[in-house]
């Protein structure tokens, strides 16, 4: 599922992916533009009354940190 979300100019995200966590919450992967810099965005979103929301359940960070978090993430393999 892909979405793009535009809010007054001040971010556009995309989804790359995406897994239910439960009947009611998702964890989504965004990636997109953020207060003028490149964000990833991993956050657990919960279903509402129309629609899911997003949670303050989550991390996000500058795409410029994606191949040292990469590293971190591959470490969970050793443990």
């Amino acid at each position: 599922m892909i979405e793009n979300i535009t809010n007054r100019g001040v971010k556009i995200m995309k989804t790359i992916d995406e897994f239910n966590v439960n009947d009611k919450m998702k964890l989504r992967l965004r990636v997109g533009e953020y207060g003028g810099s490149e964000r990833i965005d991993i956050r657990l979103w919960v279903e509402g009354t129309k629609e899911l929301g997003p949670t303050r359940q989550g991390i996000n960070f500058n795409i410029e940190w994606l191949d040292r978090f990469l590293e971190m993430v591959d470490k969970l393999k050793d443990v």
